[in-house]
């Protein structure tokens, strides 16, 4: 058993070491049954980056499940969008940016629907 919790924490260490340093292609995670995420076949746990066209993409993950703020960023590094998830799903304010850095726009979530459009 102690060799068990010592592997496993070998594998946390090496991914969220992966994770930090360098980010993930997008091809490289698999969305699996009931919206969880696995990365070389093991549900994903800590910080993840990934490039995108688009630009970065920074989230953190629990048990396979997004939980933590969800960022976006320009290809210019500027912070495109912040969103909030609470064990996979939308939950809280949605923050969207324009390139400026200027508040665009902002989102009430919970449990992935949309409850409120603050006044802009």
């Amino acid at each position: 058993m102690k060799s068990l919790v010592v592997l496993i924490s070998l594998f946390t260490l090496s991914f969220s070491a992966f994770a930090q340093e360098e980010c993930a292609a997008i091809g490289d995670l698999i969305l699996g049954a009931g919206g969880l995420t696995y990365h070389k076949g093991e549900l994903i746990n800590g910080y993840v980056c990934m490039d995108d066209p688009a630009g970065k993409i920074e989230l953190t993950y629990k048990d396979g499940k997004v939980d933590g703020y969800v960022k976006k960023y320009f290809k210019s590094g500027q912070l495109k969008s912040e969103i909030p998830f609470v064990e996979g799903k939308m939950n809280g304010l949605a923050v969207f940016y324009n390139e400026d850095g200027t508040v665009r726009s902002q989102t009430q979530y919970e449990n992935d629907h949309v409850v409120r459009l603050p006044a802009q």
